[in-house]
């Protein structure tokens, strides 16, 4: 039987914010108001000098975190000649180095082709699989750097025309204090430009030893590559292109809503319980009215209208939210286009705070039928027929417990264990009864036992079957807890789950924003994706000693987990899963939000796509 699955995409248009508060002095804590907070760290009012010393690294005794903030310093003025390559010379580089300076060479010569087609070409180096050339080494001096950077960003130029401007981002994830004095840092280094021909990116991992002067300014001793990554499109072309305002057309939506961003709307709506945590919105498509064209439905925040675009056959998006009967104002988190009464067509289903809308397709409208009772913080839905019944079964996932959230904030911190959390909101599963026009779902959660480590604060779950036995097994992403893997299996002639993560070994405890299956290496068997967070600070705190030196081992590797990024786990085909992130290269996703395997260019081998960023102020067109 072909398998029924759908998922409901709550990340493609999120912003999410999360307010993590590990302690404020005593000092700056201000007066409770009239309201009623249990267990709540405030925040100070204003930012005195109490707040200055308790975001200052030198006062307690980080001192890596106070050097690598004076060499991210340095590294900046070194980016800034990336924008004007032109500068890039001795006069500019010698306040950065010390005279006895060495350098690798930053770029192979050759450098070797991983990946080519008509659109793109893809070169990979990595230290410990193919050396530099020794005849190249070592680059001595300031004049070594000038030649090493020239070479850095040969790729983006094209002859006869004037040096293109080259946008940098650096992050430092390591440091390291030496016995000769100096400190050692490990940094990712990210080169995007463009020239009248093509688009380059290069992502580096470099290895740095300072000396720290007298005035307190590091200076570079060396600089030695780890590994290289460069992609060369055409820029004419390129793999993609931005059609959102063509295909919007006259549609008005797009310019006087969601452009203005969810800040501008989170200062005008009235209820703000859970937006002031995060917004989550999310989107789907599917063929609401069966033209052969997929539609679009946009779910929004409390007091915004849900929107439903139709595909027309030019292309463009016409609203159709009023005459569809679907333009609720209810706080909407994720929807599903599915056809739940199998009828032909597809149903809505919305997951709004405390419940799933289900309404039914009448061919020029949508229905309510019946909503399901859920937690409130409700986060994102999945459809799946787990029983071979014939009919879609719905899962919703949700985050905080009905009572972290309202008029209060989240627990004090000091009782929060981020990498082991059990006390979220609590995950559903209703069983599809519908028969004869009579919308009935049963809540099953705990009837076959998907009520096991149920309550992780989740975001998304991805059904599939994982051990090729027939029935559909279920991976959730959580948030502050370990991740589920429920295997699907019958007992005494009975469904019944049971949460393997374990013994399966894919607790990924590092804040799961999405996951994914997908057979990554063509071997039969499903593979596991999870987004997760990447943090450039938390794999520099989390590796140094000093950090929770009393902590048990396994308490310090999780946390040290939770900085290190997406994860990809492979089947192994007796039960059990292989991290195998670092070899396949897709840790450092930067703060990943939704995430698909899908053949980008038709190879038939799996691709991945991972959105993400996380917007904290203006467009600063940063990378």
């Amino acid at each position: 039987m072909k398998w029924l699955i759908a998922i409901g995409s709550l990340f493609a248009v999120a912003t999410v914010a999360y307010l993590v508060i590990w302690g404020v002095p005593a000092e700056t804590t201000p007066e409770k108001s009239n309201k009623t907070f249990d267990n709540v760290v405030n925040l100070p009012t204003q930012l005195g000098a109490a707040w200055s010393d308790a975001d200052n690294p030198e006062v307690d005794g980080w001192d890596t975190e106070a050097f690598q903030g004076e060499a991210k310093t340095q590294l900046k003025q070194l980016g800034k000649l990336f924008s004007h390559p032109d500068e890039i010379d001795s006069e500019h580089l010698t306040p950065l180095l010390m005279e006895e300076f060495r350098s690798d060479r930053l770029i192979p010569d050759p450098f070797p082709v991983v990946f080519e087609n008509a659109d793109l070409v893809v070169q990979r180096w990595r230290a410990n699989e193919t050396a530099i050339p020794k005849s190249d080494l070592p680059l001595v001096g300031v004049e070594g750097l000038v030649t090493a950077l020239k070479s850095l960003v040969v790729p983006f130029q094209k002859e006869g025309e004037s040096p293109s401007s080259i946008q940098s981002e650096f992050k430092i994830y390591r440091v390291k204090s030496l016995e000769s004095g100096e400190m050692e840092t490990r940094q990712l280094v990210s080169l995007v430009g463009s020239n009248s021909v093509n688009r380059t990116e290069q992502h580096s991992d470099w290895l740095a030893r300072w000396s720290i002067q007298p005035d307190g300014k590091p200076r570079l001793v060396a600089l030695q590559p780890m590994s290289i990554e460069q992609t060369k499109g055409a820029r004419s072309t390129g793999l993609f292109t931005d059609v959102t305002a063509a295909t919007f057309g006259e549609n008005s939506t797009r310019d006087r809503q969601f452009l203005l961003g969810l800040d501008h709307w989170f200062e005008r709506v009235q209820d703000q319980r859970y937006s002031a945590f995060i917004g989550v919105s999310g989107v789907t498509v599917g063929d609401v009215n069966n033209d052969g064209l997929d539609d679009l439905y946009v779910c929004q925040e409390t007091g915004l209208p849900n929107r439903l675009f139709l595909q027309q056959a030019n292309g463009t998006l016409q609203d159709g939210s009023v005459e569809w009967g679907v333009d609720w104002l209810q706080t909407s988190r994720s929807s599903l286009l599915v056809d739940l009464d199998n009828d032909g067509d597809q149903d809505l289903v919305i997951a709004i705070m405390g419940g799933l809308l289900l309404a039914e397709n009448t061919g020029a409208r949508f229905v309510v039928k019946t909503i399901l009772p859920t937690t409130d913080d409700t986060t994102s839905v999945s459809a799946a027929d787990y029983d071979l019944d014939g009919r879609l079964d719905l899962y919703v996932c949700t985050n905080f417990s009905n009572s972290s959230l309202g008029n209060e904030l989240p627990s004090d911190s000091a009782d929060f264990v981020i990498h082991d959390a059990n006390d979220g909101g609590s995950n559903s599963l209703f069983h599809n009864e519908i028969s004869e026009g009579n919308w009935d779902f049963k809540d099953v959660t705990t009837e076959i036992g998907l009520d096991e480590n149920n309550r992780k604060y989740s975001w998304a779950a991805a059904w599939e079957d994982y051990d090729n036995d027939g029935d559909l097994d279920l991976y959730v992403a959580n948030d502050f807890g370990r991740d589920n893997l429920y295997r699907n299996d019958q007992v005494d002639g009975e469904i019944q789950f049971s949460d393997v993560a374990e013994s399966a070994e894919v607790e990924n405890a590092a804040s799961g924003m999405s996951t994914s299956f997908g057979d990554f290496n063509r071997d039969g068997l499903m593979d596991i994706f999870i987004s997760n967070m990447f943090s450039s600070a938390g794999n520099r705190i989390a590796f140094q000693e000093q950090f929770k030196p009393d902590a048990p081992a396994e308490v310090r590797d999780r946390m040290a987990r939770l900085a290190r990024g997406n994860t990809l786990l492979k089947n192994m085909g007796d039960g059990s899963f292989e991290d195998v992130s670092g070899a396949a290269g897709i840790e450092m996703g930067r703060w990943a939000w939704g995430s698909m395997f899908f053949d980008l260019d038709n190879d038939g081998w799996e691709d991945l796509m991972v959105s993400n960023g996380f917007v904290t102020t203006d467009d600063t067109g940063d990378l």
